[in-house]
Formats: C-alpha cells, structure tokens, sequence
C-alpha cells in the first residue's frame, strides 16, 4: 500500500505504465507518525486506502458504474476462462483505482447511441434482435467459469429439456442507463444477482457466483452500448435467463443448466397517448401466488397463469391488474412491479424494504 500509484495508467492493453516514483519523504510527516514503528504508519497507510477505494468505487448517483464494470472487458473478448479466484484481470484491478469519469476517459469515450432510432417512440418489448448474448453452461455439481458473447439467436434444446418438461427456469430482469453526462450505469446490479442465487437454490440449480454474474452482465452492457438510449429516453433492458437444459424424462432435477442474458433498449412500461399513467384493475378473482407457494421467487411458472386475467384487464380499458391477498383485504403487488401508494393523509406506503 505504500507504493506509490503509477502517474499515468494507459488502459488500452493489459499493462499499465508507470511514471517517475515518489517515496514519502518522513521528514515531512508530523513527529507523531515519525516515532511511531513502521507497522503503525502502514496500517494507518492502509486504512486511508481503504477509504479512498470506497470513495472512488462509488457513484454519485448510486448506481454502479461501468467505468469500473463493464468498459473493464474488450468488447472483442467474447469468452471469460477465469477461475473463480482469479476474476479480476490487471486491467480491471487499475480501473477501480479511478473514478468512474476518470476510468471511462481512460479506456475511450462511451459509445454514443446508436445513429438512426427514433429513441422516443420505444414502449416495452423486444425492440431490435442486432443485438448480442451473454451464454453460460454448468453441470449439476460444477462451478459456473466461463461464457460466451453471441448474436441473438435461437437456442438449441432437446425435447426432453428440463426447462420444457417441468418449468424449471427462473430469470431477472435489470436496466443499464445512460447519465446526463454521458456515463452508462447499472441500477443495483448485486440485488439482482443475489435475488437470483436465491431462486436457484429454491429450485435445486446451482447458484451463479455474484462477481461472476456481475462480470458477464457487465460484458454484455458494454457489447450494446450502442443500444443504451439517450439520457432520459429509456434503459436497455437485461433479461437473465436460468433454466434446467439438460435431458431427463424423470421428474427431478436437471443434468446441465444454461444461464442466458440478452438485451433490448426500451421505453416506458405504460405507454399513454394522453400522458396519464397507468389505469390499474384490482383483481379479486385470481391470486398471484399461493401462500407458503414461490411467490417470492421469479419463478417462470407464476406468470403464465396471469396472462388470462391480464387480457381480460386490457380488453377492458385498463393497463395492467393490482393482485390481493387471499382475504381479498390486502394488496399484493401489480402485475409488472411492485406497488407504491400515497394516502389521503400524504404518507407514502410501500411493502416491506430492505
């Protein structure tokens, strides 16, 4: 720690350049630190560090910048062979030792939006498929250590695939923007990733590694950069994929699992021609999830069911459905997000955060 950083790093390679080193000269330190035993001095040293590489690791904004994520990958790399304990390249490791403008002047200005897209006029949907995939594959009992960068394309499955026997599949879905000045950032990258965890463990698959998640995602947001709207015109969204492909005709677990992650850039959820928002139906009919069920889980069999009553919702005027509880007392959550809500006396009440 107390070497000295190198004065100029050039990030277009794996290697960094180091300009002239500069040592602490002690008799510029108060005499308090100078008696002190070189010990004392490093771990006050390595404290200050500490706290200058949280500073700097962190966005204004409080999203995680892909100064220090995404743009530390070369867009050409298309396959990741790092073993879990050895992640992080030379070149990353001097990225997070920049601030996220910084790092993203050092290794090129972001792509700027692609040319030729009317960004105002995007809803919610699969926009564009010139687009490129992030794949991954592990085996039941092994380790998830490598992927793939691909163009969108169809999967190949046998027809005795877990996934398409007994549904077992769960995704995320997560958003990369672009700031006002120009940055691309993640909202919250680690709760997806941990949500996830969750899921699989739930239905029996083997847990992606968060920093291997966050390491493929981010590869994947700097491969469609160029896909990341304008600020303020919309997010290019992530759809996590994780699901049992290998074959078995038993019911039970699968042999071989997939985690696939593609992107769209996209608008507004709920798109109004008169600006007015959502129009929500309170459905009392039909519940989300079963009590004590997996309704804490983004398991894809529980969205299917909706789809019914959803349709029917639309036929009739409205954007989307507000779930109840079984009592038909309490609300659960709508259709497509969580649900906010600001009462009579101008307190906002949410579900349980945290």
């Amino acid at each position: 720690l107390l070497k000295p950083l190198p004065r100029q790093l050039c990030l277009s390679s794996d290697r960094h350049m180091e300009g002239p080193q500069r040592r602490p000269h002690l008799s510029k330190l108060p005499r308090r630190f100078r008696d002190r035993p070189p010990r004392v001095f490093a771990a006050l040293a390595a404290g200050f560090g500490l706290l200058a590489i949280l500073a700097l690791s962190t966005s204004s904004d409080g999203r995680s910048s892909l100064g220090t994520a995404a743009f530390c990958h070369g867009a050409s790399s298309h396959r990741s062979s790092r073993s879990p304990s050895k992640r992080s390249s030379c070149r990353a490791r001097a990225l997070r030792r920049l601030s996220p403008r910084r790092a993203a002047r050092a290794d090129g200005v972001y792509p700027e939006p692609r040319d030729g897209v009317n960004w105002a006029d995007l809803g919610f949907g699969l926009t564009t498929k010139d687009t490129i995939v992030a794949v991954a594959t592990c085996s039941r009992g092994g380790e998830w250590g490598q992927y793939s960068l691909e163009p969108y394309g169809p999967l190949q499955l046998e027809p005795a695939a877990t996934v398409l026997n007994y549904g077992q599949s769960i995704f995320e879905g997560m958003k990369a923007y672009r700031t006002r000045k120009g940055r691309i950032v993640l909202f919250r990258p680690q709760m997806n990733a941990r949500r996830l965890a969750g899921g699989a463990e739930r239905l029996m698959m083997p847990p992606v590694p968060e920093d291997f998640f966050l390491e493929l995602v981010s590869a994947l947001v700097r491969a469609n950069a160029d896909w990341v709207p304008p600020a303020g015109s919309g997010a290019l969204y992530l759809r996590p994929l994780l699901f049992g492909s290998g074959a078995g005709l038993g019911v039970g677990p699968s042999s071989e699992y997939t985690l696939v992650v593609y992107a769209a850039p996209v608008g507004e959820y709920f798109k109004s021609a008169g600006g007015g928002g959502a129009h929500m139906r309170l459905e009392s009919d039909h519940q989300r999830a079963a009590t004590r069920g997996v309704g804490d889980v983004k398991y894809a069999g529980n969205y299917a069911p909706c789809f019914l009553p959803q349709s029917q919702a639309r036929a009739d005027g409205f954007s989307d459905i507000i779930y109840l509880d079984e009592s038909g007392r309490w609300i659960e959550e709508a259709a497509a997000s969580n649900f906010f809500c600001v009462g009579q006396d101008g307190v906002l009440r949410s579900p349980g955060l945290g």
